[in-house]
């Protein structure tokens, strides 16, 4: 992948109870808007939140998805390493906090 597709641009800002991103590909390719706020967890390192594509709406395509930030820390190692084993998975996959966070039993509302 070139360093261009990997290009993107956006607008951070902090509100009342989280942080919202506006974030868009190269050319404007896809635009995203992220709502992400704490947990209240162990080490407060949990953030749970949305996100939503701007695409024209359509019978079978999904726009709102719930999504989970989990902050690391400093540590370059944890960080690369964390990086390297990212990808798509099956959600039975994902560590049970994460999963309790998503709900993807739940519809979106």
């Amino acid at each position: 992948m070139t360093p261009d597709v990997r290009q993107f641009k956006g607008h951070v800002q902090k509100i009342e109870d989280g942080i919202v991103a506006m974030v868009s590909r190269r050319n404007a390719m896809t635009f995203t808007f992220n709502f992400i706020s704490p947990v209240a967890s162990f080490d407060r390192n949990f953030w749970q939140g949305y996100s939503t594509r701007t695409v024209n709406e359509a019978v079978n395509n999904t726009r709102v998805t719930r999504i989970v930030y989990e902050y690391l820390g400093t540590s370059t190692k944890q960080i690369f390493a964390t990086a390297r084993g990212a990808g798509f998975c099956e959600f039975e996959d994902l560590p049970s906090y994460h999963q309790r966070l998503l709900r993807a039993d739940e519809p979106f509302s």
